[in-house]
């Protein structure tokens, strides 16, 4: 069953008076990493509207009173109004004050609002800036605010009294007396009783839904009613309870439970607040006090036009050279695949490329050296340690959750040597998950106890993977590391780096931009829905008698997942400024003619002859030079 509260929380995130973690979590890694432009901040929760909401109805009320019990000629209510008569009832003498008097409660009402948001300003800037909200010198500000708009309020309103003597003033202040102390008798009495209508009115809606507990470390917990749990039993004439000890598991309504001897036994004590099990995303919760960034400003750029920007833009800033078709690779693999894999010699840039990409569009890059002792996602997502009960965040963890506050900037998790351990292992989850619809992409970070309040956007124990995260694995292909499964392959857009290009002077822009993650793709999308850019039936016809003959000759064929990859990678290369023949060609050899690697059958000699023939009948001699060139590799080695 779903945390009753945890609805709440998504909407607004509660303030907690406690100790801010001195580092903020950061976006970027390295040192080589542009500062990023700065978002505001909201500097104002739910919590705190809902305060000084509550101050600006006191302070009218605190007006309107003192119109009804105003005494004398100049009364504007009927004396026998129910706030008069009250008045009247408990005793306090009618006042005749002039309109003086009125400048002087009304002065009052309005420094009393202004206290209420300068406090509330103060302290979430302290919030913000991760101080403590109720340090000495915090209190001593806030101090300092009330008795500045006290002494406003108060000196205003004796300038104002003047004329009239002493008599106007004592007047004056005994009016607002009376004022201040029956408007907050009545406030009190309509505060309590909306609070009991809100009181029945939640509790019917959620009837049948459990109470939920918020005590940090009891020394007994309560026993689940409706629970078979075993009986105590009496150990040297002590009595220990086998309270129940809450599993990590899926709220259900019903948590499981385990036997525990003893109070003090670690284990049967409930998690602590969330600030401690998960102090890095709680963090990052108090960093965008809860709320989601919104869409990043649109630029004036095409497809065609980011893919040589972003040429000129490595050549220019980052004195990396890569030739144009290689960038439309890896920028069209984003509308094809949340997996991109760059493989090849050592040296010829591929780990710079996603993390110049993140600096060119304003992204964010996080930089992971995979580890040969990764074996499942643990290394990637953290685990729980039993032993503090906190739970263990790494960088990926931290930073994926933070992507869900920033949706329209575009991240790169880059998986630097990814198969120095088995990608399968590690990643497995991973693979599975981007295989959905992109509203289940959530992989599960831990089990939480019933009645724990996870971080805002851990929704029961998963971590959403938005569309604005992208995975760039590099891999060397040497003795050390491990070749990656056709089951990855298939996933991902896989880019060979075989050679370093030569330097050359840019021509054109070459400025970064701020491109936000729907931007870009909506840009793809387009291109997708071109009709000029997809495949053709006479393109298909073709292409799959190419891929006909490789089935009959070696036994390999398309599945649908690579199928439905062609269909829109093309169409976003051509968008790119590219051409059909060239991503048809770059797909061939990257998902077909791969894995005829290691073919040493005197028949495959023939059947490699048969496709060169092929592909110069259908397409003409070079038109698939990436293939043919692959081809003619794979028959020197026979």
């Amino acid at each position: 069953m779903e945390n009753p509260n945890q609805s709440n929380l998504k909407q607004s995130f509660v303030e907690e008076e406690k100790s801010k973690v001195e580092t903020p979590v950061s976006l970027k890694e390295g040192d080589h990493q542009e500062k990023q432009p700065s978002k505001p901040k909201a500097y104002f929760t739910r919590w705190d509207l809902i305060v000084l909401g509550l101050t600006m109805f006191y302070s009218l009320l605190l007006v309107f009173t003192g119109i009804c019990i105003q005494g004398g000629s100049t009364s504007i209510m009927n004396r026998k109004n129910p706030l008069a008569l009250l008045s009247l009832a408990l005793g306090f003498p009618s006042i005749d004050v002039k309109t003086s008097g009125f400048v002087t409660l009304a002065l009052v009402a309005v420094y009393l609002s202004l206290f209420a948001f300068a406090f509330l300003f103060e302290r979430r800037y302290a919030v913000i800036n991760h101080k403590k909200t109720f340090s000495y010198p915090q209190i001593l500000i806030y101090l300092g605010t009330f008795l500045l708009c006290g002494l406003l309020s108060v000196g205003l309103a004796c300038l104002i009294q003047l004329p009239g003597g002493a008599s106007s003033i004592s007047a004056s202040f005994a009016f607002l007396g009376q004022s201040l102390l029956l408007s907050l008798l009545v406030y009190l009495v309509f505060v309590a009783f909306v609070a009991s209508i809100l009181l029945i009115f939640v509790n019917l809606i959620k009837i049948d839904k459990p109470i939920q507990s918020h005590r940090e470390n009891p020394d007994i917990l309560e026993e689940p009613k409706d629970l078979d749990v075993a009986e105590s039993f009496e150990d040297n004439d002590t009595k220990s309870s086998i309270a129940p000890s809450f599993a990590y598991g899926e709220t259900t309504g019903i948590p499981q439970t385990t036997p525990v001897l003893s109070k003090n036994d670690p284990s049967s004590l409930a998690l602590e607040d969330r600030t401690k099990v998960f102090p890095g995303l709680s963090q990052i919760d108090e960093k965008h006090s809860g709320v989601i960034e919104g869409k990043m400003a649109k630029v004036d750029i095409t497809l065609p036009l980011l893919s040589e920007q972003f040429q000129n833009f490595l050549a220019a800033k980052e004195h990396l050279y890569y030739d144009l078709d290689t960038l439309r690779f890896f920028l069209a693999g984003f509308g094809t695949s949340h997996l991109s894999i760059l493989e090849g010699l050592s040296g010829t840039g591929k780990s710079s490329l996603p993390r110049s990409f993140a600096k060119f569009v304003h992204g964010a890059c996080v930089f992971l050296p995979v580890q040969a002792t990764w074996r499942d996602k643990t290394a990637l997502l953290g685990y729980f340690n039993e032993f503090s009960k906190t739970y263990t965040e790494t960088d990926f963890l931290k930073n994926l959750y933070e992507a869900n506050y920033n949706p329209d900037q575009i991240y790169l998790f880059v998986l630097d040597e990814m198969n120095i351990s088995r990608v399968e292992y590690y990643f497995a989850d991973f693979l599975s998950i981007l295989e959905y619809p992109k509203e289940e992409w959530k992989v599960g970070v831990m089990q939480l106890p019933y009645g724990f309040l996870p971080p805002a956007l851990l929704e029961n124990g998963k971590v959403k993977i938005p569309a604005n995260v992208f995975f760039v694995g590099t891999a060397n292909q040497d003795d050390s590391t491990f070749s990656i499964a056709d089951k990855v392959y298939d996933r991902a857009i896989a880019i060979d780096f075989d050679k370093r290009n030569a330097p050359f002077v840019p021509k054109g822009k070459s400025d970064a931009i701020c491109l936000g993650n729907s931007q870009f793709a909506s840009l793809l999308e387009e291109a997708k829905e071109n009709p000029n850019y997809q495949l053709t039936p006479e393109d298909k016809e073709k292409f799959m008698k190419v891929t006909d003959r490789i089935y009959d000759d070696f036994g390999i064929a398309f599945g649908n997942r690579i199928l439905n990859q062609i269909e829109t990678f093309v169409p976003c290369f051509v968008g790119l400024g590219g051409k059909k023949e060239d991503a048809l060609d770059f797909l061939l050899t990257q998902k077909v003619l791969v894995k005829l690697d290691g073919r040493f059958e005197d028949s495959a000699r023939q059947g490699l002859k048969n496709i060169l023939s092929l592909l110069e009948e259908e397409y003409g001699a070079g038109a698939f030079s990436r293939s043919e060139t692959e081809v003619r590799r794979l028959l020197k080695r026979l």
